[in-house]
């Protein structure tokens, strides 16, 4: 009996022992479950599908912006360079159109570009004003205050507008204001203009610099070469004729009678002799509208009704349907415009009393018709 109790407890320890060896090696089992868990969670969290399309849409982006940036900069310097060939060509264009001279009604654009002129007049400025001050005009431009406008103004027309010192201002003496002043600005700026043409610097600009510095452009199509070889024909004429010693080249005075032919009679016989050859087609020494007309070229309606109007308001004086040699002056020679026109219109705003003087007292009171005001704030001043 007591042998087989020890049998029972032997088998029961052997079952015991088999369940607790089962049991540690399912806990060793789920240990390393856990940890291989573990592992591919590590693994899973340092690279997911969603990371990995966001590092390429990243990726993209960047390369994106960057492509963007550079298209930018590509098209912001391109729109520079643009603007730069722009404005260069429009200043150049400019340019031509300044050096254009006196006399000449060959170009189809003259009675475009007269009515450009005259919607930008309020634009211009004053130029009336300028003539007037002359080299005084820089010291009233430094001026702000109106009574000491007032008083330079009366020096001004003491010492060098009222010529006969008599204590009046008379529409001859307005005229001989302007006409002085301007002479002296033109050549001012005939000089800066001689100096760039003179390449070899002798004091004299010759016909080859002159057409070196004014023939710039080639035209490619026949018909602006020809109206080229025209005009240059035409100018060598002038140019020659404006050498009064002969000696090949123009002087500071030669130059400026070249461009300003209406500022001397010897010239301004010339060019409007020239004009009667070329467009008095029945030779009565004067020219008809219909002349007139033919000397611009290519006119739309309007600019031919401008034109038109021109003819008979302002050139043809005595109403004759023609225009004789001392009507076309005020045609071919618009620089004198204002020597004409100007004095008797101040004379009219100025002349209070219309005596036919200006007192000094009539000048003060209306001093804005002789002074400029400067613009402030960019917008143009009130003028009586």
């Amino acid at each position: 009996m007591f042998k087989n109790l020890l049998l029972k407890l032997l088998l029961l320890g052997i079952v015991v022992s088999l369940v607790i060896a089962e049991e540690k090696a399912e806990e060793n089992h789920d240990k390393k479950d856990d940890h291989h868990e573990d592992e591919h969670d590590e693994e899973h969290e340092k690279i997911t599908p969603k990371d990995h399309d966001d590092e390429d849409h990243d990726k993209k982006d960047d390369e994106h912006e960057d492509d963007h940036d550079d298209k930018k900069d590509d098209d912001h310097d391109d729109d520079h360079d643009d603007k730069k060939d722009d404005d260069h060509d429009d200043d150049h264009e400019d340019k031509k159109d300044d050096d254009d001279d006196e006399g000449d009604h060959d170009d189809k654009d003259d009675a475009k570009d007269e009515a450009e002129d005259e919607e930008d007049g309020d634009e211009a400025g004053h130029p009336e004003h300028d003539a007037f001050l002359g080299d005084q005009l820089t010291a009233f431009q430094d001026l702000q205050d109106e009574d000491a406008k007032k008083k330079k103004l009366q020096d001004l027309v003491v010492n060098e507008v009222d010529t006969n010192k008599d204590g009046f201002v008379t529409e001859d003496e307005i005229r001989a204001r302007l006409i002085k002043t301007t002479k002296q600005q033109r050549k001012e700026e005939m000089n800066n203009t001689m100096i760039t043409h003179d390449d070899n610097k002798d004091g004299k600009v010759s016909w080859e610099e002159f057409k070196k510095h004014h023939y710039t452009h080639e035209k490619d199509d026949a018909q602006g070469q020809a109206s080229d070889k025209e005009q240059m024909e035409e100018d060598e004429a002038k140019f020659k004729h404006a050498d009064a010693d002969g000696d090949g080249g123009l002087n500071l005075d030669e130059y400026i009678s070249f461009y300003h032919p209406g500022d001397d009679e010897r010239m301004s016989a010339f060019v409007i002799g020239h004009t009667l050859q070329k467009y008095d087609t029945d030779k009565d020494g004067a020219l008809s509208k219909e002349e007139y007309l033919k000397s611009y070229k290519d006119l739309n309606d309007d600019a031919k009704a401008e034109i038109e109007k021109d003819f008979a308001n302002s050139y043809d004086t005595n109403k004759d349907g023609k225009l004789e040699a001392n009507e076309l002056s005020k045609w071919l020679f618009p620089d004198e415009d204002m020597s004409r026109e100007e004095p008797p219109a101040m004379m009219k705003e100025v002349d209070d009393n219309k005596d036919g003087k200006l007192s000094m007292d009539e000048i003060l009171k209306n001093y804005k018709v002789f002074v400029e005001d400067p613009p402030i704030g960019g917008s143009d001043h009130d003028e009586l």
